[in-house]
């Protein structure tokens, strides 16, 4: 669960950070992934698949619940990354974005609930 709980603080970090190279991102993988087909093919297939058996390893020891690795993962991607590349969105509803440190902690602090939330073993 810490570990999962730190994963969420630094992908939310990096939409706050980088919210330029996650809209790139975005748009990239929106058109098709012309330029990064291969990467997201090899590398990427490759590094989801190994933290996918860590979290099966931690499923098995009764350390979280059952739960596919791999949409857990893009879960996770999508929620944060939605920070980032909907940032206008979310400033026009809310008046807020992650540079306000006040509506970046209560924005982890939710979304580690609502994930990790259904996470936890009974």
């Amino acid at each position: 669960m810490e570990t999962l709980s730190d994963y969420i603080k630094v992908k939310l970090e990096m939409s706050r950070d980088n919210p330029a190279e996650s809209k790139l991102f975005c748009m990239e993988v929106v058109q098709g992934a012309p330029l990064l087909i291969k990467e997201l093919e090899t590398p990427l297939k490759t590094l989801l698949d190994a933290k996918s058996a860590v979290i099966i390893e931690w499923i098995e020891a009764g350390k979280l619940k059952p739960v596919d690795p791999i949409h857990l993962i893009f879960s996770i991607w999508a929620i944060t990354q939605h920070y980032a590349d909907f940032s206008v969105q979310i400033k026009a509803v809310t008046g807020k974005d992650l540079s306000d440190p006040a509506f970046f902690e209560s924005t982890l602090s939710n979304i580690q609930h609502i994930i990790l939330g259904g996470l936890k073993p009974a």
